[in-house]
């Protein structure tokens, strides 16, 4: 199986033909000559998709899956939670400062 440095090194070997047309251009290459290179990039552009998908689209399919875990595992905590009562307490009182130190004042002492 490919993997992503031959998905890149199919990439630049696509990437060729910037190159291959102003060279053919240059060499007087005919409409039937372009037609031919268009006929080869158009298998290796394929050749490129295939590989993408064997490196690519089983990583996107992994996230997916964990995609998917994760939103189950949502929904269960969600559903697991409703059903525990909700607790309310009052608001813990702050405890009393000394003014000139900004220390607490500990209990039993004045």
């Amino acid at each position: 199986m490919a993997d992503r440095f031959d998905f890149e090194q199919q990439i630049m070997d696509c990437w060729r033909i910037t190159d291959e047309i102003p060279m053919m251009e240059e060499m007087g290459a005919n409409a039937a000559d372009m037609t031919s290179l268009a006929c080869v990039y158009e298998f290796k552009f394929k050749k490129l998709w295939d590989m993408f998908e064997d490196v690519i689209m089983p990583i996107v399919r992994e996230n997916t899956m964990l995609n998917d875990e994760c939103a189950a595992l949502r929904r269960q905590l969600l559903e697991a939670t409703e059903m525990v009562p909700v607790i309310t307490t009052k608001k813990d009182k702050q405890p009393k400062q000394y003014a000139d130190t900004g220390t607490p004042i500990s209990k039993g002492k004045k």
